[in-house]
């Protein structure tokens, strides 16, 4: 009659030990495409990035490369690119919002790096919506405007509680005991 309450038991672990728990962990790549914004110093930038958020959506990875390039009339011919790399210790501040496991709100700013043709850069990301996301500068604002593109989501992983597989383990090791001294 023991052995069936413990089985029992063991049983209810290994069910809730195998319901996932929902949690966002995972990448989201994206790409920025960005026009003029009507200040003279660039013709444009692209940029590609991506961001990984753990299951409490910290976020523990970041990178971005933006290539803006310096108008012809600014820096003469033929236009000149300079190559901005952001990372995770570049941002300032950071929110992304889901809903699921997709991405629905994105917000970020990053600092201020030094520029060789251009303007020394930073990029700011208000939300995904068009135009919300550009390359600025403290001293001329938007240098270029533009949008991001969501390239993937992370996927809802999931992630059983610790304390039931530990649970689960002790239990299986305790069953393994009794039966040995039952011999």
């Amino acid at each position: 009659m023991q052995s069936r309450k413990f089985l029992g038991v063991l049983a209810v672990l290994a069910f809730i030990c195998l319901v996932p728990v929902s949690a966002k962990a995972g990448t989201v790549d994206f790409t920025y495409t960005g026009v003029d914004s009507g200040e003279d110093f660039t013709a444009g930038a692209t940029g590609t990035g991506s961001f990984t958020v753990d299951g409490s959506d910290n976020l523990v990875a970041f990178n971005l490369t933006i290539d803006q390039v310096c108008s012809s009339d600014a820096c003469g011919l033929p236009p000149q690119t300079d190559v901005f790399n952001y990372g995770l210790s570049d941002i300032e501040s950071f929110s992304a919002t889901f809903s699921g496991s997709t991405l629905t709100g994105l917000s970020f700013l990053t600092d201020n790096q030094p520029g060789y043709w251009t303007p020394d850069s930073f990029f700011d990301v208000l939300d995904l919506n068009a135009g919300d996301a550009f390359t600025s500068d403290f001293d001329t604002g938007p240098l270029t405007v533009g949008s991001i593109t969501i390239e993937g989501n992370p996927a809802v992983t999931p992630e059983p509680p610790s304390f039931v597989l530990l649970a689960l383990g002790l239990s299986a090791a305790f069953a393994i005991r009794q039966r040995s001294l039952a011999r």
